[in-house]
């Protein structure tokens, strides 16, 4: 298989960099976790399937995008039960990544796309995201693959409770990163909910921040077995055509 074009940081030579910056206008940023994931996925999962997406991203928009590396750990203090984990705290998680877009800024960058593999970096990402345009001056987008193709998943997903380490994520592992996803898969041995609207996939509920095992007895959700490669190509490909949408109205044209 011919590999496809992308201007990819770790891979350039600086002065490979420098010549690609003539036509990018945008740095593509994936960011994922080290966090269990139940005996069905590796602990990488999150990085490695971030970085999949931000891949085929920029290689679709070559050669107006660079690839900046992986940012391998993640907000994951609510799966620190479960050994291997690797957690950040937020202010460390955010200037971790402030660090990395302040550094590309210098270089003449203004368009950031910080590509998510992980839920629990939402609530981080979407307020560093916001003080990074108003405090650095650039413009800064977050893309998840969960929340952009969210009806496609919906759509798809064989349980109530879904989401991690599940039909959902171990069918985007089997479409991306198979390495990531392991031979004999278990369903998630979920637990009733203690408190009273805290469903996580409620629209009425009241936002708990609950530690994972206090809704799985394994570290997964759903049902891992019933994952397939083409429910997962059907969410990636989806994601991505709907971040390139959103990237045509949102980089300069020029």
């Amino acid at each position: 298989m011919t590999q496809k074009a992308a201007f990819v940081i770790a891979q350039m030579s600086w002065p490979e960099v420098r010549d690609a910056l003539s036509t990018v206008r945008l740095a593509i940023i994936p960011t994922g976790s080290c966090e269990q994931h139940g005996p069905n996925m590796t602990l990488e999962t999150d990085a490695a399937i971030c970085y999949a997406v931000a891949e085929r991203l920029t290689q679709r928009l070559h050669p107006r995008a660079v690839l900046a590396p992986v940012a391998p750990y993640g907000i994951s203090p609510h799966h620190m039960k479960f050994p291997g984990t690797i957690s950040l705290r937020p202010e460390t998680y955010e200037a971790l990544h402030w660090d990395i877009v302040s550094s590309l800024k210098s270089h003449g960058i203004r368009h950031f796309l910080l590509v998510n593999g992980h839920g629990g970096n939402m609530d981080a990402l979407n307020v560093m995201s916001l003080k990074m345009r108003t405090e650095l001056d650039v413009e800064v987008a977050v893309m998840f693959y969960m929340h952009l193709a969210a009806d496609v998943i919906k759509a798809g997903a064989k349980t109530t409770l879904y989401g991690h380490a599940c039909e959902v994520e171990v069918s985007v592992g089997y479409y991306l990163a198979p390495h990531t996803v392991k031979e004999n898969l278990v369903p998630g041995e979920t637990l009733p909910y203690v408190h009273a609207h805290t469903d996580i996939k409620a629209a009425a509920r009241v936002d708990y921040p609950f530690m994972f095992e206090e809704f799985t007895g394994n570290g997964a959700l759903g049902d891992a077995r019933l994952a397939t490669y083409e429910f997962g190509k059907d969410i990636i490909e989806t994601a991505l055509d709907r971040s390139e949408a959103f990237l045509s109205t949102w980089l300069p044209t020029e």
